[in-house]
């Protein structure tokens, strides 16, 4: 195998563009403006771009003839809230995932590229992304990004002991600010973006000195991931649940029993007799019918019940063929 690929936004930021590239996107960025987002071409020609960049890196406004900073270029210049990086780099690490499959199947890529990156991506997706402050002896307060699979209260008492260490100064408080689950794939951007604020502590890169605007942004931004942040898809659960570990003995092993079954000639399937009356089915599950009938949507019903979402649709669908659905259908979902 060669050397095992960094992912890009994690290991580093310049996203595999040339350095020139780069170059000529920063000087066209200008922060302090009333429109941040909008390239400035007058400052860094538009020439320095090749033209498969250009497109990745700018929109066109079609009412004001501007171009716009794409996510890909936000990331780059680390101006991209944290919340949007979060479905940026979710998306990426979906299809590192998917292109990797679709090779081992074509057979241009070995099964363990995969294991290599699912492990990655699953370390990375399970831990919580956390925001800690500490006061020391000097009254000097300093703030911590970083994730962790542990909680935040283990974290914050191993992490005093480092400050302490690297600093020379007792801390007299640490508090957990904020704690994100499922988030740790946001760590390295958030550094990156206020790197401009990292702490002169010895070698480590992960602690901050924050004004209050700074650090009143950075909480605001830590609550929205709190309060947007989506649950993982199919796709993701595949990786963070470990199934990637066996998922091809499953497979194997399903087309064992395909093959078996069908060299005895034996049938596939339930049992005939075995399923059950719509009546009967409706009655072991009468918890949910009562919340349907009640007006529940599916998604109280499911919560309320303790049953999964897939059973409460069953059981909605049988009720609607046997006439027996007393409630709005158009209740919202």
């Amino acid at each position: 195998m060669n050397e095992i690929p960094q992912i890009p936004a994690w290991h580093h930021f310049h996203l595999n563009y040339p350095l020139e590239v780069i170059q000529a996107l920063k000087e066209g960025y200008q922060a302090d403006s009333k429109s941040p987002n909008v390239f400035q071409h007058w400052k860094s020609g538009l020439h320095r771009f090749p033209r498969a960049a250009k497109a990745e890196l700018f929109n066109r406004n079609d009412y004001t003839d501007n171009l716009i900073f794409t996510d890909i270029a936000r990331t780059i210049l680390g101006t991209l809230p944290l919340m949007r990086f979060s479905q940026w780099m979710r998306n990426n690490l979906q299809m590192r995932v998917h292109t990797l499959r679709e090779e081992i199947v074509q057979g241009t890529r070995h099964r363990a590229w995969l294991d290599i990156e699912a492990h990655r991506q699953q370390a990375i997706l399970n831990a919580s992304l956390y925001l800690f402050e500490y006061q020391l002896a000097d009254n000097a307060v300093i703030h911590k990004v970083g994730r962790t699979t542990r909680t935040p209260e283990q974290r914050l008492k191993e992490t005093e002991l480092d400050l302490e260490k690297a600093t020379g100064k007792a801390v007299i408080k640490s508090t957990v600010l904020r704690n994100v689950a499922n988030c740790g794939h946001i760590e390295k951007y958030a550094l990156y973006k206020y790197s401009n604020l990292l702490a002169n502590i010895g070698s480590h890169t992960e602690y901050l000195v924050l004004d209050a605007k700074s650090l009143k942004r950075l909480k605001a931004e830590f609550t929205t991931l709190t309060n947007n942040a989506d649950p993982f898809n199919k796709a993701e659960r595949f990786i963070v649940t470990g199934r990637w570990k066996y998922e091809e003995k499953r497979l194997a092993a399903s087309k064992r029993g395909i093959e078996l079954t069908q060299r005895e000639s034996a049938k596939f399937g339930r049992p005939k007799g075995s399923t059950i009356s719509t009546d009967d089915f409706l009655m072991k599950h009468s918890d949910i019918v009562t919340c349907l009938e009640r007006g529940r949507s599916i998604n109280q019903t499911a919560e309320f019940t303790g049953k999964g979402r897939s059973t409460v649709k069953r059981v909605k669908a049988a009720m609607n063929k046997c006439g027996k659905n007393e409630y709005d259908c158009n209740n919202p979902r």
